[in-house]
């Protein structure tokens, strides 16, 4: 579940419950302690609710560079079948418009280095797709 659009939440908690932000218990790394007697180990409960809201607000970070890197793979992997292709003498025109197509779809953020990556993958496969109209 994504939660988008929490940045105004998080100022509205601060703002209404500010003496509590303060008071609040501070996130301790370490082990837990050790159940209370006739109770079961289970995890340790939530410090508190404005943690869990600026977790949330951290962003879809995660997400966008996985798909980021999901694209990369793509695009490598099309230019390993074009090598195969063009090894057995089978390039088509359908291998050519997947090319194409993964330069249209390919992500455009220019904030991570992974759309550094993307850029380098566009380039190897523009070339090789020049190289191949300029053949044929």
């Amino acid at each position: 579940m994504r939660i988008e659009g929490t940045a105004a939440l998080l100022q509205a908690l601060i703002a209404v419950h500010p003496a509590k932000r303060v008071d609040a218990p501070q996130f301790q790394p370490g082990a837990a302690p050790p159940p209370p007697a006739g109770q079961s180990a289970v995890s340790p409960p939530v410090q508190s609710v404005q943690m869990l809201v600026a977790l949330a607000a951290a962003g879809p970070e995660p997400d966008r560079r996985a798909e980021i890197a999901r694209q990369a793979e793509q695009g490598v992997n099309a230019l390993e079948t074009l090598h195969r292709a063009l090894i057995a003498g089978t390039v088509g025109p359908q291998k050519l418009r997947e090319l194409r197509e993964w330069t249209r779809r390919r992500d455009r953020s220019p904030d991570t280095a992974l759309s550094t990556l993307l850029d380098e993958i566009e380039l190897r496969i523009l070339v090789e797709l020049a190289k191949l109209e300029r053949r044929g």
